[in-house]
C-alpha cells in the first residue's frame, strides 16, 4: 500500500484493513476522468473517529473554477482503522488538482491537503498536520482561490512561503507534533516480560485502552504523510514515534488543551 513504512508504524490496525483501504485506492483511479487524479488513503492510529469539518478544492487560477471533483468523498474513519480519499481533474479545467480535508476528534483537527499538477511530467505533493480544535479559520477555505499567499496554498505547494519547504513533499513529510495539556484517551501496546509484543490470534499486537493525563510538556499527537505518486497516504497516531521534527519548533509543535 502507500505510504508502506509509515503503515508498518501504526500499530493496532489489521492487516486486513490496510488492504482494503489499498484495493478502494487502486479501485478509485481506475475511475478518474484525468491522469491528474490522486488517492489518499489516511490512517487513524488514534482513540478518536476522525469526522470531515470541511473539504473541497480550490478555485483555478484561469477562470476561477472549480479544479477537482471527489472520486470517493471524505467519510468518518473509525479508531484504529483506514479511510480513503480520491479526487480527480475536472474535464476542462486547468492543469492543477489542489484540493484538502480537515478531518475533526474530541482533540483537534487533522488537516490533509494535496497538489497534483502536470508542469514538465505530472507532480504529486501531499501535506498533513495536527491543530488544536477549531484553531483553523475554515472561512477562507470557502473562498480559497490561486493567490500563493493564502495559508493552504503555503501549505500544500512544496516551497511556497514559510511552511511549504518544512511539511509538503513528494517524498516523506517532516512530522508535525501535538502537545496535549490535560486528559484524552489514548491506545497503549501490551508488553511480555521480554519487551516483546503481546499478540491476538491473528497475529497483531494487543492494544490496552487508557485514560492519560499531561502537562502538555511532550508531543501526544504526530503525524506524517508520504507523496509523490498516484497513492499517498496520510497518518496520525497517538504517540511522537512518527515526529522528526524538533521540540521547540513551534511551526511544528503545537498545544492545545482538552
Amino acid at each position: 500500500m502507500a505510504g508502506g513504512a509509515i503503515a508498518a508504524a501504526i500499530i493496532g490496525i489489521a492487516g486486513t484493513a490496510a488492504s482494503t483501504a489499498a484495493q478502494i485506492a487502486q479501485s478509485s483511479l481506475q475511475n478518474a476522468t484525468s491522469g491528474l487524479a490522486v488517492s489518499v488513503e489516511i490512517l487513524n492510529g488514534t482513540e478518536y473517529v476522525l469526522v470531515p469539518r470541511w473539504s473541497g478544492f480550490r478555485k483555478g487560477a484561469l477562470f476561477e473554477g472549480t479544479e477537482g471533483e471527489w472520486i470517493r468523498t471524505p467519510r468518518p474513519i473509525d479508531p484504529r482503522d483506514v479511510g480513503v480519499i480520491s479526487a480527480t481533474q475536472i474535464k476542462g479545467a486547468t492543469t492543477d488538482v489542489i484540493g484538502c480535508v480537515v478531518y475533526q476528534c474530541d482533540i483537534f483537527d487533522f488537516w490533509v491537503g494535496f497538489h497534483v499538477y502536470d508542469q514538465a511530467g505530472i507532480q504529486r505533493y501531499i501535506f498533513a498536520g495536527l491543530y488544536p480544535k477549531n484553531h483553523l479559520s475554515l472561512g477562507d477555505l470557502n473562498k480559497w482561490g490561486a493567490d500563493l499567499n493564502a495559508w493552504p496554498n503555503k501549505y500544500i505547494w512544496s516551497g511556497a512561503g514559510p511552511y511549504g519547504s518544512k511539511l509538503s513533499s513528494k517524498g516523506t513529510t517532516t512530522g508535525a507534533g501535538l502537545k496535549v495539556k490535560g486528559k484524552f484517551k489514548r491506545g497503549e501496546v501490551q508488553k511480555n516480560s521480554d519487551g516483546t509484543f503481546k499478540l491476538n490470534e491473528k497475529g497483531e499486537p494487543v492494544l490496552h485502552h487508557v485514560e492519560a493525563e499531561t502537562d502538555g510538556s511532550k508531543i501526544e499527537f504526530s503525524a506524517q504523510a508520504t507523496g509523490g505518486a498516484a497513492e499517498m497516504s496520510a497518518v496520525v497516531f497517538d504517540e511522537d514515534i512518527l515526529y522528526s521534527g524538533e521540540l521547540s519548533n513551534t511551526t511544528l509543535v503545537r498545544s492545545t488543551t482538552v
